[in-house]
């Protein structure tokens, strides 16, 4: 399917069905892709009292009926929870490991049906959402998530992105978003996945490449591509960088990059390439698919 104007819609629209689950210790967002329509789900766990032996039981039995609800006689091709066993918090960890594997349970005991599964940490998918739209900058992680989903025009956004912090926790806005943002990071991954099969090799003779020690500096080369689009922030493994490079090019096949890499990094790729280094150690490359 070739994709003009990339939005969540028109992504989600590559898979048959997905759902993706953003499990926190009080509250949760789902967004489910049912092949024609985007549906969001929120809500809170209910008050649990720490006296009563059965707390847990009792917390897990609660969130595993609600889930049930929902994803009951259903079949997801793609199903993505959170991986988030981590923390230092004793409390919050031992809830996420009670709720954790809910979902999983339900598949077993074929209330619901998937096709792949996935449990990826938040460092993992939203590395792969960032693929379809990268921004400048270190953000926070709601803030960038936000950012992509706006990029994407995602409806639930926009008509609730100005709405107070307190609104927006009634909605449960925040959850849903990383739901929504979780499932995209799959259907990324799995699109990547498949371009990268049925793309032939590509060398470094492929790339148009130049280096500079400031942004400004771009204008100086008077790169019709470059003043005419300008250019995509990515994140390249110092370590590997003409497979990275290499990589980046494959993903983004028609749009001009951009990823900073100090002097003490260029190493044998820079002179091999004729790269200045620069005094100040700064610089950024700029390339692309001829």
């Amino acid at each position: 399917m070739v994709i003009e104007k990339p939005t969540v819609l028109n992504l989600l629209k590559t898979i048959p069905s997905g759902i993706g689950l953003d499990i926190a210790k009080n509250h949760t967002g789902i967004c489910i892709w049912n092949g024609e329509s985007v549906e969001l789900y929120g809500w809170e766990l209910p008050d649990v009292d720490k006296t009563d032996y059965f707390w847990e039981y009792k917390m897990k039995r609660a969130f595993k009926q609600k889930l049930a609800e929902i994803v009951k006689g259903r079949h997801f091709e793609y199903a993505i929870v959170e991986d988030c066993y981590g923390g230092d918090n004793f409390d919050t960890v031992r809830k996420l490991l009670a709720l954790n594997t809910l979902f999983d349970e339900l598949i077993f005991e074929r209330v619901c049906t998937v096709g792949e599964f996935f449990r990826w940490t938040q460092p993992q998918w939203s590395k792969c959402s960032r693929t379809i739209y990268k921004q400048r900058g270190k953000l926070k992680s709601k803030v960038e998530i936000q950012g992509i989903l706006e990029y994407l025009e995602f409806d639930f956004l926009l008509q609730n992105k100005d709405l107070s912090e307190a609104k927006k926790r009634e909605i449960y806005f925040e959850d849903k978003c990383d739901a929504t943002c979780m499932l995209l990071g799959v259907v990324a991954a799995k699109t990547m996945e498949i371009n990268m099969v049925k793309q032939t090799s590509l060398k470094m003779t492929d790339l148009k490449m130049y280096y500079v020690e400031s942004l400004e500096d771009t204008y100086s080369h008077k790169d019709i591509r470059v003043s005419e689009e300008g250019f995509i922030e990515v994140e390249v493994d110092f370590r590997h960088l003409e497979k990275d490079i290499l990589e980046q090019a494959r993903r983004h096949p028609n749009d001009v990059l951009m990823c900073y890499i100090p002097v003490n990094k260029l190493g044998q790729f820079g002179i091999k390439r004729g790269f200045k280094f620069y005094e100040s150690g700064e610089g950024y490359l700029l390339f692309y698919k001829k």
